[in-house]
């Protein structure tokens, strides 16, 4: 066994070139470094220096080359169907208003948060614990989970089988220990936060001292939830994530969280088992639906719509965003508008001619949606 592990090692490290060279593939290899030396610069270290990380990205590889590719031809459809007169009530003449609106920044300018203002006086409506239920049930239903995640996914013990799962929720940092860690780094990291709290608070409707005190708060009440999260290395354990209740079980664990309720204003089917992935952290929401006032809660789904929508908003809330989003979390370095990129990509499951979207496509779309429903 031995001589055999020895003879594969001695062939891997020869410097030889293959005799089989299928597309060209050893012709990006750096053959100055010997890959038993260094196999990652040998196999990659060519296109590396050739394709520096853009100032608008935190990584770059092949498959970002792809994506980038893609949401051209998805912008190129997009600009087409904005010079294209199509009837009314098509998909053509949707898309084509779509990327017109999109694009008219003067309009995005003047209206600030104006987009925003049904979602906001809602939120600034919460005045009882119910309130703050079809609040967070709301935003979920559009898309924007609030306090928990929530939704279907496999059966980790029945894979043929979609259970609902309600799992933490996202914080606004990405890990708990972005709340916790002491070192410099995370330290500034939560400051940053502070002030980008602060700003979208601002921007949302509270005078300065208000926004600052409001993200206090926030930040204060995220901390003490991230406390009660399992880290990513802790999440690796798929067994402890398996957690079966009857939705009895979890009212019962969370008796401030009148869960028909929000199942009803969310749109979720109905069930009667789920998987409860995070128990814990569970328990510290119903701590903290005790502790904390509807006011409070307002302010916070009130930060979580703005933090959502900021990207696609005027310059104040996509410069915020992308201060701390991105140059802050991220390191990137120039700004990339979403509403010229991301939007783009959200036409990618709406064919807009027969060209574009060929009867194999579409079925496969149905298939896909008939699997989720």
């Amino acid at each position: 066994m031995r001589s055999i592990i020895a003879l594969l090692l001695i062939t891997a490290c020869a410097t030889r070139p293959a005799s089989n060279d299928a597309g060209g593939v050893r012709a990006g290899f750096d053959t100055s470094v010997r890959a038993c030396d260094d196999f990652y610069q040998h196999a990659v270290g060519p296109w590396l220096k050739q394709n520096p990380i853009p100032p608008a990205f935190d990584s770059w590889g092949r498959f970002n080359v792809l994506a980038e590719d893609n949401r051209a031809k998805l912008r190129a459809i997009l600009e087409e169907a904005a010079t294209t007169s199509a009837p009314r009530g098509t998909r053509g003449q949707r898309l084509g208003d779509f990327w017109r609106t999109c694009i008219d920044e003067a309009a995005i300018e003047r209206q600030g948060a104006q987009p925003l203002a049904d979602q906001l006086a809602r939120l600034r409506g919460i005045r009882t614990k119910d309130d703050v239920i079809d609040a967070a049930a709301h935003l979920h239903a559009l898309g924007m989970p609030s306090l928990f995640g929530f939704g279907a996914d496999s059966d980790l013990r029945n894979p043929s089988m979609n259970i609902a799962n309600a799992g933490q929720g996202n914080l606004g940092l990405p890990e708990p220990n972005y709340y916790s860690d002491t070192d410099d780094r995370a330290k500034q990291i939560r400051e940053a936060y502070y002030t980008y709290v602060t700003r979208l608070l601002a921007l949302t409707g509270d005078d300065t001292a208000t926004a600052a005190r409001n993200a206090r708060e926030i930040v204060r009440l995220e901390t003490e939830l991230a406390s009660a999260q399992l880290t990513r290395v802790q999440r690796r354990d798929i067994e402890a994530q398996y957690n079966m209740r009857s939705l009895a079980e979890l009212q019962s664990a969370t008796p401030s969280f009148d869960w028909t309720r929000w199942l009803a204003a969310s749109g979720a089917p109905r069930f009667e088992r789920l998987n409860v992935v995070h128990p814990k952290y569970f328990e510290e929401l119903e701590r903290q639906l005790v502790k904390r006032t509807p006011a409070e809660w307002s302010n916070y789904l009130r930060f979580r719509l703005a933090d959502a929508a900021a990207p696609y908003l005027s310059s104040a809330f996509s410069d915020a965003h992308f201060d701390f989003r991105g140059r802050m979390l991220q390191g990137r370095k120039e700004q990339l508008r979403a509403r010229d990129v991301e939007r783009s990509g959200q036409i990618s499951s709406s064919p807009t001619t027969s060209a574009r979207s060929t009867p194999r496509a579409t079925s496969r779309r149905r298939r896909v949606r008939t699997r989720w429903r």
